[in-house]
Parts: C-alpha cells; sequence; structure tokens
C-alpha cells in the first residue's frame, strides 16, 4: 500500500471516528444522559478514549463541536411555524411553537443547564440562545416592544425553558395544560393595564 493510500485510510479512519463520537455524545444526551462522562461517549462510539482529545482537545472542544451541530436544528424549530393573526392567535402560535421545540429539544436544554457552570462553551450558548428565544418571541409579538422593561423580562421569564420545564416536570402538567398556562400568563402580562 502506498504511504498516500495509508494517509487517505487514516485520514478517512479519522472522520468517521469524530463523527462517531459527536454522534455517541449527542445520543446520550437524547437518551437522557445528561452529563455522558469521556468514558461513556467513547465506548458508546466504539472509540479510544485518547480519540476524544485526538480529535477535540478536550470535553470542552467535543461540547463546542456539539453545540455547532444542534443549533441549527434548534433555531430552525424556533423559528418555524405561523406567524400570522390576531395577537392571541399568534400568540397561540408562539406558545405551542415552542411547547414543540422544548419538548424536542428538552434533554439538551437540561444538559446545557446541569454542564454551564463549568463550561464556557456552554455558557456563551445558553446566553446566545436566550438571547436568540426572546427575538424570536418579538418575530411572533411585535407589541411586546410596547411593554415597560419589568413586563418585557416577565414574559420572557413565563416563555423560558425553565418555566416550561417546572410546569412539565414540577407540577406534573401535561403539553396541553402547559401550553394554556403558558398563553394566559403571557397574555396577562401583555394585557393587564
Amino acid at each position: 500500500m502506498s504511504s498516500e493510500k495509508a494517509a487517505d485510510g487514516r485520514t478517512t479512519r479519522g472522520e468517521r471516528n469524530r463523527q462517531a463520537l459527536l454522534d455517541a455524545a449527542y445520543d446520550l444526551i437524547a437518551e437522557g444522559n445528561l452529563a455522558p462522562s469521556s468514558q461513556e461517549i467513547a465506548q458508546r462510539a466504539g472509540v479510544g478514549l485518547r480519540g476524544i482529545f485526538r480529535h477535540f482537545g478536550d470535553m470542552e472542544g467535543l461540547r463546542a463541536a456539539l453545540d455547532e451541530r444542534t443549533t441549527p436544528q434548534g433555531a430552525a424549530q424556533f423559528a418555524s411555524g405561523n406567524r400570522e393573526g390576531s395577537f392571541r392567535e399568534r400568540l397561540l402560535h408562539a406558545v405551542e411553537q415552542h411547547a414543540v421545540a422544548y419538548e424536542d429539544q428538552g434533554n439538551f436544554f437540561r444538559a446545557m443547564q446541569i454542564d454551564r457552570w463549568n463550561s464556557e462553551v456552554l455558557r456563551r450558548s445558553y446566553d446566545r440562545d436566550n438571547h436568540r428565544l426572546r427575538k424570536d418571541l418579538e418575530d411572533w409579538l411585535p407589541e411586546l416592544k410596547s411593554l415597560s422593561p419589568h413586563r418585557r423580562e416577565a414574559v420572557d421569564a413565563a416563555a423560558s425553558f425553565e418555566a416550561w420545564q417546572r410546569l412539565r416536570e414540577h407540577q406534573h402538567q401535561s403539553v396541553e395544560a402547559s401550553i394554556d398556562i403558558v398563553y394566559d400568563m403571557i397574555k396577562v402580562l401583555m394585557t393587564a393595564p
């Protein structure tokens, strides 16, 4: 075998191993292992533990690569949906669309909550995602721009993943009931004198 073919084979195997590690981290989190260890990721990927450090430098590098993978999908879910109609129709559509995204991406939000205190990558991602959600809600509801600063912050709190998580996990509300509750909270905040 020529040295050129051997180098191509190593490059292809390296790319395959890198992707396997990313897939393993993604799958573990999606399945509910919110803080998978480097050993768990390597074992799931069928790659030696050193592969994480060879391909990503450290776990922070792996988090950054995983964030690059998950961000477009999450952003697309929040950005879609019907943004037409009356205030109440748009509000309902926004809450429903957020519910779909929160339910689908919930384990990634939870994983971010767990590790962001120890990860600069996840802190930046969390801040970026919250800023994006705030802007996205304004696209649904331009009326938000006329609220007082305190009311505007209250709407963001009501629309947040943290509020959704509390309703679903701690207060044991169904998806439908949680949508109704978030809708009512935001409607009151936006229409009360």
